[in-house]
């Protein structure tokens, strides 16, 4: 019997990876959005990500602009790794 291998990403989720890159690199473009709004030591200043400030990564969540904080790559890493930090930044919407 030969084996299938599964997909990494299901069709349905690279569609949104897809849509969700052409809108972040508009979004990144954006005169307002191209500077880091967290603001952490080591910052360049330049943002380069975006980070998501929705509890819950659905497909909805992942797309919706208003959820959406421009960082420089070190804020980025530095946020994702410490919820505390965002918290006491004020760049959660939601309380953990």
């Amino acid at each position: 019997m030969k084996l299938k291998l599964l997909r990494k990403v299901s069709k349905k989720h690279a569609k949104v990876i897809t849509k969700y890159l052409k809108n972040r690199k508009i979004y990144l473009s954006k005169p307002e959005n191209q500077l880091c709004k967290i603001d952490t030591v080591g910052c360049t200043r330049k943002a380069t990500d975006v980070h998501h400030s929705a509890k819950k990564q659905t497909e909805k969540a992942w797309l919706d602009e208003s959820k959406w904080i421009p960082a420089c790559d070190n804020c980025h890493r530095k946020a994702e790794a410490s919820p505390d930090l965002c918290r006491e930044l004020g760049i959660y919407n939601y309380k953990a």
